[in-house]
């Protein structure tokens, strides 16, 4: 694991991980009315991930809406968020999204060292997140999701909320519904005409949406990229959420002005992106991506607690959207117009030299370690708050960033990310069920897939496959290969024990049964292809019930008091690197990983070929007292 370290030096002081200062001299525009600045990507990772999808958008190479923007409508701003160094990460604005860097020290090619945010779940339910598990309510966006900013016909982010619990269409449905701004929504059969159907049902906790065909098309695309400076063509997406995350809504159909002109345009939410399809658009930008970035940042502007930099140069004077794609057509988003140059810059308060690792105050108020909630990090002399109390010249030892397990039920959340974290109190099972069917990574499964999703129209994702375990581990001496690890899982096991002892904590042994438990649940989600925390019914053969708790006392494992779990899939997860980095920024998962309690974990990685995951992930984390695999 990557021990890279920024530091961002200011009067001589070194303020290691903490992001001290940004100065953003650029030409200004106008967005929709608005003044923003126009800049370039940050150079680095946020520049690499804007130039792989639309540098060749920009150059011209390429024919489909931006991903991000022709540039970023700021500088790199600093935004509270707990868990980053200083309390504040590194953020980046664009028309279509916000780019994030939330651990700063972790390895800079990792596909998630830049995130792109849940802003529309943060402008739908008015809760903005300042970190983890850190929120402000305030009101839903007033902003209209599609078309001119000044239009009075169609939904606008607070609309949508209205619209989230509505059950999915059926499989293969025309998608005739329109919703309206207030939230009312109706059947309107003339729709048929356009042809749109639903093409993927997404089903995981806390989320039953299908996906329009047009919108599944876009998202399983390829087209040509830039990688590493060269164009190819590849899939625009390392998975199909990569970008958008899961759908919150169902698709809709809304008639909304557009330079003044009703136009009909199909609309569909997801986590961290709107995606609009215009059928009287040009050929490759019939289905572009709304402005979300723009929106959120108007938003956030308006709500931002005191603590936050100030975002400058936003005004709010009304005016018509047209277009931001070359060569003309009628979409759903901006032109930009030309103002006067903006300079921003932003700055932290005081920190105290003696803790190069985070932004700390100087002494008065005294700090203890139970201010600061977090353990590990370097003190120099003279430490004015005396957090090194042994003069090793680490503080608060005892003190690591940790995260509480609640109540008796199960805490359960879900990422764009593909992955699932569910925490949850023991029950006071003691027996162990008989099992009759163990599954075992040498074999090939036979069972024919039940997917939960309907299948696309587009070669990308079929209705049934024969799905293919490949990972083969070395056989346990107890007849059961699910208990070994193989090097994949062996590496996220040795990335989760070095990043826990960096932590203070203590390392983690792999339990044989929590290992054939989490493997179980791998390969049945790839055999069935679905990604849920609970099994789906029918349950297999020998399975009591459908949770991790049922799976693990299944499995035979004891002597435990709690047991959590994560789970993952995706292509882009084909490595524990790419893994572990995406639990470590997640507020979901990550509390699973330091938690200080557990003492053994289970790891199970099952490769099923001819399914929507490729890679499926089951990680438990538990402190019964099971040996190790005899592999």
């Amino acid at each position: 694991m990557s021990n890279r370290r920024w530091r961002f030096v200011l009067g001589g002081v070194g303020l290691g991980l903490v992001l001290v200062q940004f100065l953003s001299l650029a030409v200004g525009w106008q967005i929709d009315g608005h003044s923003v600045l126009a800049a370039p990507p940050a150079a680095g990772p946020i520049h690499d991930t804007w130039r792989r999808t639309d540098g060749p958008v920009a150059d011209g190479a390429a024919s489909r809406t931006w991903m991000w923007g022709p540039q970023a409508i700021t500088g790199v701003l600093q935004e509270s968020y707990a868990e980053s160094p200083g309390g504040v990460r590194a953020v980046q604005y664009f028309n279509k999204s916000r780019m994030e860097i939330t651990v700063p020290g972790a390895e800079p090619s990792s596909p998630w060292y830049v995130t792109n945010g849940l802003l529309v779940v943060e402008l739908v339910s008015g809760r903005m997140q300042l970190g983890h598990a850190a929120y402000e309510q305030f009101d839903p966006s007033d902003v209209n999701v599609a078309g001119d900013t000044n239009g009075e016909t169609g939904p606008t982010y607070a609309t949508l909320a209205l619209a989230r619990d509505r059950p999915p269409l059926a499989d293969n449905a025309l998608v005739l519904d329109r919703i309206h701004r207030g939230g009312v929504i109706s059947t309107d059969t003339g729709l048929a005409s356009y042809g749109v159907h639903v093409a993927f049902r997404v089903t995981v906790e806390g989320i039953d949406h299908q996906i329009a065909a047009p919108f599944w098309a876009f998202m399983n695309a390829e087209g040509i990229i830039d990688d590493g400076g060269e164009l190819v063509t590849a899939p625009l997406f390392m998975d199909p959420f990569y970008a958008t995350g899961f759908p919150i809504i169902e698709p809709y159909w809304t008639t909304v002005p557009v330079r003044g002109q009703p136009v009909n345009v199909l609309v569909q939410c997801f986590e961290r992106r709107c995606l609009t399809y215009t059928p009287t658009n040009n050929p490759g930008w019939e289905v572009e991506a709304g402005n979300v970035g723009q929106h959120y940042l108007l938003w956030r502007e308006q709500h931002e607690p005191g603590s936050e930099t100030p975002i400058a140069g936003i005004t709010s004077t009304p005016e018509t959207g047209a277009t931001d794609m070359p060569g003309g057509g009628v979409p759903v988003t901006s032109t930009m117009q030309n103002t006067t140059p903006i300079a921003t810059s932003t700055t932290r308060p005081d920190c105290d030299p003696s803790y190069p690792d985070f932004c700390i105050p100087p002494s008065p108020p005294d700090l203890d370690c139970g201010d600061i909630g977090q353990g590990g990090f370097r003190v120099l002399p003279p430490d004015p708050h005396g957090f090194d109390n042994d003069g090793n010249g680490t503080a608060c030892e005892g003190n690591p960033a940790t995260a509480t397990r609640g109540g008796n039920t199960p805490a359960t959340a879900t990422s764009a990310a593909h992955a699932t974290a569910t925490s949850t109190a023991t029950p006071t099972r003691t027996s162990t069920p008989t099992k009759t069917a163990t599954p075992t990574r040498t074999s090939t499964p036979t069972k024919t897939a039940t997917p939960t999703r309907t299948p696309t129209p587009t070669p990308t994702a079929t209705a049934t496959f024969t799905p293919t375990a490949t990972m083969t581990p070395t056989p346990d001496p107890s007849g059961d290969a699910a208990s070994c690890l193989n090097a994949t899982e062996e590496a996220f096991l040795e990335l989760l024990n070095e990043y826990r002892v960096d932590q203070g904590l203590n390392p983690v042994v792999a339990s044989a049964k929590l290992t054939v438990a989490a493997y179980r649940h791998s390969l049945d989600m790839g055999e069935r292809d679905y990604l849920h925390t609970l099994t789906r019914e029918p349950l297999p053969d020998g399975q009591s019930g459908p949770t991790h708790l049922d799976r693990i006392s299944d499995a035979g494992y004891t002597g435990w008091t709690f047991a959590t779990e994560n789970i993952a899939g995706g292509n882009v997860y084909r490595s524990a690197q790419a893994l572990f980095d995406a639990w470590r920024s997640s507020s979901t998962y990550h509390p699973n990983m330091i938690d200080p309690d557990i003492t053994q974990v289970g790891i199970g990685l099952a490769h099923v070929v001819g399914g929507n995951y490729d890679y499926l992930w089951t990680v438990e984390f538990s402190n019964g007292n099971d040996g190790p695999p005899g592999c």
